[in-house]
């Protein structure tokens, strides 16, 4: 690995890091300020939110755009429309008036959507082009790790710097220094020779085609509702640990800190894993039964609530525990996918990496948006733990179907190499036994 590919690498986790940190960055304060300035926790779970529906939308262009405008170009556009939204959203808390505080939330964090979608979409292709080929899970897990590690303690950094200087800094700050890093890339970031891809050598592969590859719609399946899970509590879990423990902004942002602190460490160790030949599969399965374990104690459900009781460390551990599970069920889907489509013959290109990447964000913020949205809608009306318990049953669900999916393609397989037993004999190879008797008989006879 020489010099270039180090400094890529860590300018793609900088830009990573901070399209993380800027997605949850409002989680601990935005529905306490909201709701002072008359913006209800259901209409707080939609701002939350928009940035996941905005990413579907917008993930897919960006996919085809990688190999119009190239990998660094569309990171580095990115990267700058993430930081002026950040920064734009910081002057928000000037607006006294609800409607126009909720509107202008929903259209500055759509707009700072943009960037990120662009950022995630452009990062994971370009982290797996700075290694050897072997290499390539291990560094998409860095990439993935540093996304994670940033959306996780995005929440954390936003409360702290929220009790610290009020609602606009933790916007100003993470703007301002990915905006910084940015115009830093511009003239660091050599992507030269990065790969190696003729134009006119390489057909445009088309996203039925990408869709249509082995196990795609299955990781997609498991993301979305992996999802769903990283979100549910985004908007009313501090809501939760205010009114239940008297938690403040910053200590709200610690617990969310918790999930990141053990996804960071699972990340590459799943990616290490994964490339010593554990199927991603397995580790998607693994990851959404940890889901399922946490949510069953994060409040608890009510099923638990009479013999356990609600406790904070509880809580904490809980959501915790939830960050391995995520941590093996969003990296095992990518890799699952990546794999997919060299299984299914389609070239190694620039663009089909960055359409897989895009297509993989695209499940994750369709089930985040998804979690946002009726996590917050089922806090508003039965309360965090039996609203906890709604998303057990969506976890349960999910793994029941991945199992079924899994055993299928092990019966599908033992089948296939049953089926290859009976068939091998019948075919004539020459020189056997057969053709020597056969050309003994045509020499008898001056057949030719």
């Amino acid at each position: 690995m020489e010099l270039k590919n180090i400094i890529n690498l860590v300018f793609i986790c900088i830009s990573m890091f901070f399209g993380g940190l800027s997605l949850s960055l409002l989680s601990p304060f935005y529905p306490h300020e909201a709701l002072k300035k008359g913006v209800s926790v259901t209409k707080s779970g939609v701002v939350v939110g928009a940035v996941f529906i905005t990413t579907v939308i917008c993930t897919p262009l960006c996919g085809k755009f990688i190999n119009k405008l190239g990998a660094k170009n569309l990171l580095m556009v990115g990267s700058i429309v993430c930081a002026a939204g950040n920064i734009m959203f910081g002057f928000l808390t000037y607006v006294e008036h609800h409607l126009t505080f909720f509107i202008l939330s929903v259209l500055t964090r759509v707009f700072t959507a943009v960037g990120e979608a662009a950022i995630s979409a452009t990062c994971y292709p370009l982290a797996a082009y700075q290694v050897s080929k072997q290499n390539e899970g291990k560094a998409m897990a860095v990439a993935e790790a540093f996304f994670g590690v940033g959306t996780m303690l995005g929440a954390s950094v936003g409360g702290l710097l929220y009790d610290f200087a009020g609602f606009s800094i933790p916007f100003y700050v993470c703007g301002g220094i990915l905006l910084g890093s940015t115009i830093l890339a511009l003239f660091f970031f050599n992507d030269k020779n990065t790969i190696i891809e003729a134009s006119n050598n390489v057909r445009e592969v088309t996203w039925k085609e990408v869709l249509s590859a082995p196990d795609m719609l299955t990781g997609i399946f498991g993301l979305i509702l992996a999802g769903s899970a990283r979100s549910w509590y985004a908007a009313s879990l501090e809501p939760f640990l205010n009114n239940k423990f008297g938690l403040n902004s910053a200590e709200c942002g610690l617990v969310f800190m918790a999930p990141g602190l053990f996804y960071t460490v699972f990340t590459p160790l799943f990616g290490f894993l994964i490339d010593k030949g554990l199927h991603s599969l397995k580790v998607m399965i693994f990851g959404n039964c940890v889901v399922l374990i946490a949510f069953s104690f994060m409040g608890p459900v009510p099923q638990f609530h009479d013999s356990l009781g609600t406790h904070l460390w509880l809580t904490v551990l809980s959501i915790g525990i939830q960050g391995i599970g995520t941590a093996g069920v969003f990296l095992g889907s990518l890799l699952l996918m990546m794999k997919g489509t060299s299984t299914g013959g389609l070239p190694s290109t620039e663009q089909v990496k960055g359409m897989v990447s895009s297509l993989w964000l695209l499940g994750v913020c369709l089930g985040s948006y998804l979690g946002t949205t009726l996590g917050s809608t089922f806090y508003d009306y039965f309360g965090f733990e039996r609203s906890t318990f709604v998303e057990c049953v969506i976890m349960s669900g999910t793994i029941g179907v991945l199992l079924a999916v899994f055993y299928t393609k092990k019966s599908n397989n033992a089948m296939g190499h049953e089926s290859v037993i009976p068939y091998t004999p019948q075919v004539d190879i020459p020189g056997t036994k057969e053709d020597e008797e056969t050309g003994r008989q045509s020499e008898e006879t001056g057949d030719f």
